[in-house]
């Protein structure tokens, strides 16, 4: 019946419509943005984002075959099956460059395939369309944190809190900020607002103890630590800060505290992730280790560091033939630099048995310095033991070495 008196509309006016109801949806979008922006509940604030990133990219469609395309990308997504909706979003926005709801998804999914600086420029799209946009903003923001990218974090980061002063989440990225620019005292100031208006806020603690104890104030960093370990958490970000700051004195401890994040949320990408990391490296538990990774891989099958670090398990457990499998694996996708160096110690452990495996290990290790990763862990890392020796390795160590020390400041 919808669809026949659709049908009955002039031209005009079915252009009108279309245009009200995309214009009804995006305020939708906006809608569920502030109410996560507000929301204190980490699962409800993942579902509200989803409803989110549902109206914006409905607000792109227009016809059945676009709804029929939505609907396989929302599913490849919901599975994470985020390589294959990345290809389907870059093939609607080459056909649309301004789908709004299609760069949204597709930075998602850049961001759950380890590609942040790529993810970054996806939200970029988003606010270029539309720059009313907080939540995307701020998203992008806490990927150039994650890159390392003080400055740019820092601005936007400045722009979601003149918009949103109140927006305590944005107030504590802003601090992690400016402690990244070397700016302490100003870091200081900004997480003791967040605590006083947010004391539930349990990571808060964990970073203000750490300005305080680059700023000398070693009394003070113990004082937020015994604080921030005392509080119970009340979210999957709040477990997952304090199994943080566990890790290096309680591994025990922090395991159950990664364990109690996913009681909250059971494909919590971060947890499963520390989960596998401390039963790896603090715990010593290569097998466990290894089973937390397949349900990890499980729930996030295109999360490329996810299989680079079961690849780096099984070459350490002496199963070569599963370990190659996930590096070839890693090797046809689009490996970050981390993800290639991951790769080269996976070849160098496997070269031990078999030494035709150290021109592939050798070959991932200069890709990744060259890309810029790696240079500072070159002397340390035990995965890498199997190659020291080698002219080769040795030729190319000392290069990377000297031009990261010309590089810096």
């Amino acid at each position: 019946t919808r669809r026949r008196l659709f049908r009955q509309l002039s031209a005009a006016e079915r252009e009108r419509l279309i245009s009200e109801v995309r214009e009804l949806l995006l305020l939708l979008a906006r809608v569920r943005e502030t109410q996560a922006q507000q929301s204190k509940d980490s699962s409800r604030q993942a579902s509200l984002l989803n409803q989110a990133r549902d109206w914006l990219l409905l607000a792109q469609v227009q016809t059945p075959g676009r709804e029929e395309r939505h609907s396989r990308i929302a599913q490849a997504m919901r599975e994470g099956r985020f390589a294959e909706a990345a290809e389907l979003l870059e093939d609607v926005l080459r056909k649309e460059p301004r789908s709004l709801g299609a760069w949204y998804d597709l930075g998602l999914c850049q961001e759950r395939l380890g590609q942040d600086r790529e993810a970054a420029g996806a939200f970029g799209a988003c606010l270029a369309l539309d720059p009313g946009l907080v939540h995307v903003l701020h998203k992008r923001a806490t990927l150039w944190l994650r890159l390392k990218e003080y400055r740019r974090g820092l601005a936007d980061l400045d722009e979601v809190l003149r918009q949103r002063p109140g927006d305590a989440r944005a107030r504590l990225n802003r601090a992690l900020a400016l402690l990244g620019l070397g700016r302490e005292r100003e870091a200081l100031a900004n997480l003791d607002r967040v605590l006083r208006d947010e004391p539930h806020l349990t990571h808060a603690y964990f970073v203000r103890a750490v300005v305080r104890a680059r700023l000398g104030d070693r009394a003070g960093a113990a004082a937020d630590r015994a604080e921030g370990l005392k509080r119970e958490p009340v979210d999957e970000q709040g477990w997952l800060s304090r199994g943080a700051a566990r890790l290096a004195s309680e591994p025990q401890g922090a395991l159950a505290d990664f364990d109690r994040a996913l009681v909250l949320n059971p494909r919590s990408l971060p947890a499963l992730q520390n989960r596998a990391h401390v039963l790896a490296e603090h715990l010593h538990r290569p097998v466990e280790a290894v089973a937390a990774l397949d349900v990890l891989i499980a729930c996030w099958p295109d999360y490329l560091p996810a299989r680079s670090s079961r690849a780096v398990m099984l070459a350490r457990l002496g199963r070569r033939d599963a370990a190659h499998r996930d590096a070839e694996h890693c090797r046809k996708a689009r490996p970050t630099p981390e993800v290639r160096y991951q790769l080269a110690g996976v070849y160098a452990l496997t070269s031990r048995q078999h030494p035709q495996d150290k021109a592939l290990a050798l070959r991932e290790l200069a890709s990744a310095l060259r890309l810029g990763y790696g240079a500072d862990l070159l002397d340390h890392d035990p995965d890498l033991a199997p190659l020291r020796q080698d002219p080769e390795f040795q030729r190319v160590a000392a290069a990377f070495r000297d031009l990261a020390r010309h590089a810096r400041p």
